[in-house]
């Protein structure tokens, strides 16, 4: 893999994890999380065709190359399965403990390196994927709590485990959707087809979702909010600048991307650390910054950063 492609999988991770730490900021505010994707899908797709149409004013059919249905099909199946982990995840946040969902989220990589694996032939020497685990191991400490029972999580016993497997195993597969296109169709014109279809869903779905798992505030109550709406456009921004970096990088190899995109429980405690010197933010953040859970984190910390820098190495 080209180490062009590693830098925008790294930046990808950096940049997501200061947008979860975002996110959990602005949804303190809006408190309802079916709003919350609304608003993410709606303010992205917007931004997307500000940037997208001009592009395709200037370079035209270059946007569209190799744009066949074969393809869209492809990026319709990425929409709908990412579409799926998100609902699940928000039915796991709804129904469980967050802390328990960011651990499992975090095992992404292991059902990710299964597809790469079986479907995608991405195969690398057996060190490569010990070296993967051991980053993994790095990000499950960095997610630790002392009020996790673990056994629990890894039997998927604690509550809304079994959404948060379903979220997970639905991610990995709308990546492993991306990596099918390796780049073939330019990434803009992919963001505008997979927005397009999330758009489309979330307007399907979202009364539905609101009544279940959202609460009886109207939208137009967000909405009436100027100073949210703003933050909201923030979030996105970033969420926007990750979408392309991770997108291309999938493409290149999702096993490696994957790897590096573990990382994202250990920049976000990281940026949650540095957050969290802010008492009125770390109030909003509701995590825990006792001595114990900081010294089992920081050896995660240790452990994923050993774990990764071995493992490009390894390429």
């Amino acid at each position: 893999m080209d180490p062009f492609f590693i830098s925008l999988a790294f930046i990808g991770t950096i940049v997501i994890s200061i947008s979860f730490v975002y996110s959990k900021l602005v949804l303190a505010q809006i408190k309802n999380p079916i709003h919350m994707l609304f608003l993410q899908i709606t303010i992205n797709y917007i931004l997307l065709l500000i940037i997208y149409l001009p592009s395709l004013l200037v370079f035209g059919s270059e946007l569209n190359v190799n744009l066949s249905i074969n393809n869209i099909f492809i990026i319709f199946c990425s929409a709908m399965a990412i579409f799926t982990g998100l609902i699940a995840f928000f039915i796991g946040l709804h129904e469980g403990n967050v802390s328990a969902g960011g651990v499992i989220v975090s095992s992404r990589v292991i059902v990710s390196l299964f597809l790469a694996w079986m479907f995608l032939n991405e195969r690398f020497p057996f060190n490569s994927y010990l070296f993967i685990f051991i980053v993994f191991i790095g990000v499950l400490l960095v997610s630790w709590q002392q009020e996790l029972k673990l056994k629990e999580i890894i039997l998927f016993k604690s509550s809304g485990s079994g959404w948060f497997l379903v979220a997970v195993t639905f991610f990995a597969i709308g990546n492993a959707f991306i990596r099918l296109l390796s780049n073939q169709i330019n990434v803009l014109t992919q963001l505008v087809f997979r927005l397009t279809f999330l758009l489309i869903a979330t307007l399907l779905t979202y009364p539905l979702l609101n009544r279940k798992i959202g609460d009886k505030r109207h939208l137009k109550e967000t909405l009436g909010k100027p100073k949210l709406v703003l933050q909201a456009t923030i979030y996105v921004i970033l969420i926007m600048i990750a979408d392309i970096t991770t997108t291309l990088a999938i493409g290149e190899s999702l096993t490696i991307t994957e790897a590096i995109t573990a990382l994202e429980g250990l920049f976000v405690f990281i940026f949650m650390f540095l957050v969290a010197q802010n008492e009125t933010l770390l109030n909003a953040l509701q995590e825990p910054f006792d001595k114990k859970t900081l010294t089992v984190r920081f050896l995660g910390v240790i452990i994923a950063t050993i774990g990764i820098i071995s493992f490009i190495s390894s390429l």
